[in-house]
């Protein structure tokens, strides 16, 4: 299994799959790094690390590996931007956590100029919500991931997914209906529960579609990764897609 994402129990068959696209990340990614010195799991949860620049031979060597990765149709509006990214989460996963505190500056940055849209998708390996996974790998994430599309109609999913995060080894359902409640002012969790939890089995089945297996999985002007890049690289990635477009 890949350093770089969670993923539960599935079919042999696509287990086989992910794992050699999991395998293509890393070598990828260690290809790229290795001459910067830089470990795949640097930084700590405050703030991430920040990226590194490429020289132009990690940029090359980055964009071949980039370029093979898949391509898939998202059925969402990019809404002008020229770089649409999607993120498949489940908010007790590590990778994703990591993923979240490495990306925060990258995507502030290109969100702010208009020239990316980050597009959040909830896609908790839990049976409850998502039908694509063959078992229960984290038993409150069908919860956080409702929690947030019931903190987003209050305009506090913003704080929430922030506390989530950094209380994951915590979390479970009472803590998140508790945290939803006096960090996000939802207090009527369980009334708002099965609408939400549609939402989310929306997002999931969307990951399904698209072909994600595992959390995080990104989409980057359709390219799907499985896994999260480090942020030298998923800055790359969002470069060499503003430099594609007109």
């Amino acid at each position: 299994m890949s350093p770089f994402s969670c993923a539960g129990r599935r079919l042999r068959s696509e287990r086989t799959r992910g794992l050699l696209a999991a395998l293509t990340l890393a070598i990828a990614a260690v290809a790229v790094l290795a001459p910067l010195g830089v470990s795949l799991h640097a930084g700590g949860p405050e703030g991430g690390r920040q990226a590194k620049p490429l020289t132009p031979e990690q940029k090359a060597a980055f964009v071949r590996a980039y370029e093979a990765f898949p391509k898939v149709n998202v059925p969402l509006d990019a809404d002008g931007a020229k770089v649409l990214i999607v993120k498949f989460n489940d908010y007790q996963c590590p990778p994703c956590r990591q993923s979240f505190y490495d990306y925060h500056q990258v995507l502030a940055k290109y969100v702010a100029s208009k020239q990316v849209k980050f597009v959040l998708k909830h896609f908790p390996l839990e049976r409850e919500c998502n039908a694509a996974v063959g078992g229960d790998l984290h038993l409150a994430s069908c919860e956080a991931a409702a929690a947030v599309v019931m903190a987003q109609r209050k305009g506090t999913s913003d704080k929430l997914e922030e506390w989530l995060f950094a209380n994951q080894a915590a979390l479970n359902p009472e803590s998140v209906k508790r945290a939803a409640a006096e960090v996000a002012g939802v207090t009527d969790f369980d009334a708002q529960y099965a609408r939400a939890l549609t939402l989310v089995k929306t997002d999931a089945g969307m990951g399904a579609l698209l072909g994600a297996k595992s959390t995080p999985t990104f989409v980057i002007n359709g390219r799907l990764i499985a896994g999260a890049l480090p942020p030298e690289l998923f800055e790359a990635a969002i470069q060499y897609e503003l430099q594609r477009q007109p």
